[in-house]
């Protein structure tokens, strides 16, 4: 599987890792019932411990593309290319598990990205 990159841009104080992604972010300033926008959010998916050798092992963190609320409702979104075979193996697992914690609340996730010929951003 090949690596997607973007191109790092910065806007806000915010490094964004891909132009879509600023883009995004600029899309939901401007919208005015966005509300709590929060850029590169931390989750810690599974804490750090030490293994029964003693040997300390780092905790699992994952920081999506931005948590915003939404006419009450809370999201969760991740820009993506795309080409689905573009999203890395390790992106794929930390998103199940984000999902997995906060199942019982009420959160949308989504993963998002700009299709050219529509000229938009559509859900993937």
């Amino acid at each position: 599987m090949r690596h997607y990159t973007g191109k790092k841009c910065e806007l806000d104080g915010y490094t964004f890792d891909s132009i879509p992604e600023k883009d995004y972010y600029i899309e939901l300033k401007q919208n005015l019932r966005v509300d709590k926008l929060k850029v590169h959010p931390s989750f810690i998916l599974l804490d750090g411990f030490q293994n029964n050798e003693g040997k300390c092992i780092r905790s699992i963190k994952f920081k999506p593309d931005f948590m915003y609320v939404l006419d009450g409702v809370k999201y969760i979104v991740d820009i993506k290319p795309l080409n689905k075979k573009l999203i890395e193996a390790d992106f794929t697992l930390r998103w199940k598990l984000l999902q997995s914690m906060y199942r019982d609340e009420n959160i949308r996730f989504r993963l998002i990205a700009w299709d050219s010929k529509l000229k938009k951003f559509v859900e993937i």
